[in-house]
């Protein structure tokens, strides 16, 4: 019931908001028609073409405490939809609501602390911007006409994961990423032509639908030194990360394989660096450069996450 709900509001937007050219992305059509099913699903008064009054909606969130980060998606929704019907108005009722959850979600997020484990193991993003630079230019210092060792092979690997985490911050997705294969919606694959990364299985694939993630110049060189290698050793297709055997990676064996790896790290010694503390490195590195909530969603979105579980990675 929820994802009809979804599906037909997402309709509407898109046909209210994309006969210009400044059409939002997909992302941010969804985000609006997710919030407009969670509201309409718990506040009655929600049609196909009209809403309850702000005074409903905004007593609603008061009488239930709804969190910070449902009321900023709500409102900003509502606001959207409002002016989609020239009811500037009512769309009005919604700007001091919104700016007072916008104050008091940032004074939440400015007092964060990180956790025992965090303070422990963090890296600093920019420690993993040089080690990244520094890997890259060793592979390719390497020559690529003859048999890699498996220490090449693994500097290699690692050099393509830290140069994609500096741009978008994934989950352990990656190592299930195939290469020299068709185009399909049952697995995730990398489009040789487009130079794109398709994920059509993912955590919020059911909310997101498939993402894509287009390689820079240095990810997608990275990547041909990896191929490259694959194919001297007659692998024509598969797994996009191999491990130490060149055998595919798992969640959990690449995870491990992250933490060992990044020993080689300027202070990582002694620390426990994987996936998902790069990610939180990354993420809150990146998160100061963004300026609207439409840059937080699509930030989000490639993170494969939800916006409020982004924000709770910004920590001091």
């Amino acid at each position: 019931m929820v994802n009809q709900k979804v599906a037909t509001y997402q309709k509407w937007f898109k046909k209210k908001l994309c006969d210009s050219e400044k059409c939002p992305a997909d992302s941010t059509l969804r985000t609006y028609a997710y919030s407009m099913a969670w509201l309409a699903q718990r506040i009655d008064g929600f049609e196909d073409e009209a809403v309850p009054d702000a005074d409903v909606i905004l007593k609603y969130m008061e009488d239930n405490k709804v969190s910070n980060q449902r009321r900023l998606s709500s409102y900003t929704a509502l606001k959207v939809w409002h002016n989609c019907r020239s009811e500037a108005d009512c769309s009005k009722k919604y700007c001091t609501p919104l700016v007072l959850c916008k104050r008091a979600q940032d004074a939440e997020y400015d007092n964060q602390k990180r956790t025992k484990h965090q303070e422990k193991n963090w890296i600093d993003y920019g420690t993993l911007k040089k080690f990244t630079a520094c890997l890259r230019e060793k592979t390719i210092g390497f020559n690529k006409n003859e048999l890699w060792t498996k220490d090449q092979y693994a500097t290699a690997t690692l050099a393509f994961i830290l140069q994609y985490h500096l741009t978008y911050p994934i989950r352990r997705c990656l190592c299930t990423v195939k290469w020299g294969v068709e185009a399909s919606t049952e697995y995730n694959y990398l489009d040789s032509k487009t130079r794109e990364i398709v994920y059509n299985k993912h955590k919020t694939a059911r909310w997101k639908g498939p993402l894509k993630h287009k390689l820079s110049r240095p990810m997608w060189r990275l990547f041909g030194l990896l191929k490259k290698q694959q194919k001297m050793r007659e692998i024509n297709s598969g797994a996009i990360l191999l491990g130490r055997y060149w055998r595919p990676m798992s969640k959990n064996g690449y995870s491990s394989w992250m933490k060992r790896e990044m020993k080689g790290c300027k202070g990582c010694a002694d620390k426990q660096v994987g996936c998902l503390m790069i990610r939180h490195s990354v993420i809150t590195h990146m998160r100061r450069k963004e300026l609207t909530i439409h840059q937080k969603n699509d930030f989000a979105t490639r993170c494969m996450h939800s916006c409020g579980q982004n924000d709770r990675y910004r920590v001091h």
